[in-house]
């Protein structure tokens, strides 16, 4: 899990900022991750159904419930690096609303 996390750290930015400078809108990577936070929420709560009590307290989770939290964490750092995103565009004045005449 730990090493996971480390390639997300490193490999995250590094594809939003492909995704940014190709041009993309950002609502396009936000409802994708709506959608996987969706999915790793539901892979969760199905793999936590599926497991027992004595396999739970014995440290074995059903490999749904562990990649459906692998998913929610993905999607929760995407968004988290999305908000970066727009407060720098922001800040740029990207956003500036420009009165026309």
């Amino acid at each position: 899990m730990s090493s996971f996390l480390l390639i997300l750290v490193f490999v995250g930015p590094v594809l939003l900022f492909g995704l940014v400078k190709t041009g993309v809108h950002l609502i396009v990577p936000l409802m994708a991750c709506v959608i996987a936070a969706g999915v790793g929420i539901a892979m969760f709560i199905w793999g936590m159904n599926n497991t027992s009590l004595a396999d739970h307290h014995s440290g074995d989770l059903l490999p749904q419930a562990v990649y459906g939290v692998m998913i929610v964490i993905s999607a929760a750092f995407a968004g988290v690096l999305l908000g970066v995103v727009v407060i720098a565009r922001w800040f740029s004045g990207e956003y500036k609303r420009e009165d026309k005449p």
